[in-house]
């Protein structure tokens, strides 16, 4: 059922873009002041086909944006089935799930510095001498 949605949407919402970009535009946009007074929210006469389909359509993905939104979140989704246990101890990766992963990983020791001198200087390595050219071979008649 909601693979079934879920096509219809996407099928809508491509309908609706081309229908959109079928469209002529108006030319000067909303038009504050000057000119002609009724050019923001005034009558533009019959709608045509094309600006029908485009209501519809996008009616149609207003109503089936919402029908999807309310079909997951009534879902079982996969945060709901999850058990949430704020005091429980942390499970090492690749150990069973109810052992703590204190218990399975041994403590590693941290050996403090043994002094404070600088470590010694590393030697520059020897120069690398270049290889010798290779001749090209003659070419084969």
């Amino acid at each position: 059922m909601t693979a079934a949605i879920y096509t219809v949407y996407v099928l809508n919402c491509l309908f609706l873009i081309m229908v959109v970009l079928l469209q002529a535009g108006r030319g000067g946009g909303l038009s504050f002041g000057g000119g002609s007074s009724g050019a923001v929210m005034g009558s533009s006469g019959a709608s045509t086909l094309l600006q029908q389909l485009t209501v519809g359509s996008a009616a149609g993905f207003m109503v089936l944006s919402l029908l999807l939104v309310y079909i997951s979140s009534s879902s079982n989704s996969v945060g709901d089935q999850m058990e949430y246990a704020p005091d429980a101890p942390l499970a090492a990766p690749g150990t069973d799930e109810g052992t703590p992963a204190a218990e399975t990983m041994p403590a590693v020791p941290v050996e403090p510095a043994a002094s404070s001198e600088p470590a010694a200087p590393v030697e520059a390595a020897a120069p690398v001498e270049a290889a010798a050219p290779v001749e090209a071979a003659a070419p084969v008649e």
